[in-house]
This record gives C-alpha cells, structure tokens and sequence, in this order.
C-alpha cells in the first residue's frame, strides 16, 4: 500500500525536534510504501533532519519528496556528514582543580 504523509499538514511549517519525527513513525506501517511530502515546510532543524536521514535508511520503503530550498540544504548538510570520514585533532590540554569557586573565578579572569 502507498502512503503519502504531508509534513506541513501534520507538523507546519518548520520542524524543530527529534520529537516531531516520532509523530510521524507513529503513522508508518511497516509494509506500506511511504512518501513524505516535505512541501510547505520552511524550515527543519539539524537533529529533525538526521532522525529523517535515519528513517530512511532503517526502512527502505520510506522516501522523502519536495525538498526545496532550506530543506534541501539541512538534509544534504546531514547525508553529507554521514559520508565523510570525522578526523578528530588531538589538543593538548590540562586539568585545572577548582577546589572552590573564588579558585574558578581567578581562573576566569585569566581567560
């Protein structure tokens, strides 16, 4: 069976939390094909966009159509950093003990 789910009508227009992904699992079934429509929607966070990224990839039958402009943007932003390799640098660094706070707050003062 195919589905459509409409972002905008179920969410508005700018999608700002994981949260709001797990409404829409709530309408997916596990053997119907689903497409969400992203038309209407201005705005989608980074954390909604990768709990997007991650629907996809966790159920095959789930696309994602009508991305445009900022929508677009945040889930390449997101496939992208999925595809490149995080290459952490290593920074040398000390422990400060701050055994009270007047101790933390000259610490402050020299930053």
């Amino acid at each position: 069976m195919k589905r459509v789910i409409k972002m905008q009508e179920k969410l508005g227009s700018e999608i700002r939390s994981r949260v709001a992904i797990e409404i829409i699992k709530s309408f997916i079934q596990i053997k119907d094909r689903v497409y969400i429509d992203m038309k209407g929607v201005t705005f989608i966070s980074r954390s909604c966009a990768d709990e997007l990224y991650n629907l996809q990839i966790d159920n095959q039958n789930v696309k994602i159509s009508n991305q445009t402009g900022e929508v677009y943007k945040m889930m390449n932003v997101v496939k992208k950093g999925r595809t490149k390799q995080r290459n952490r640098k290593m920074i040398n660094s000390t422990v400060q003990d701050m055994k009270n706070v007047e101790i933390f707050e000259d610490f402050l003062q020299t930053i």
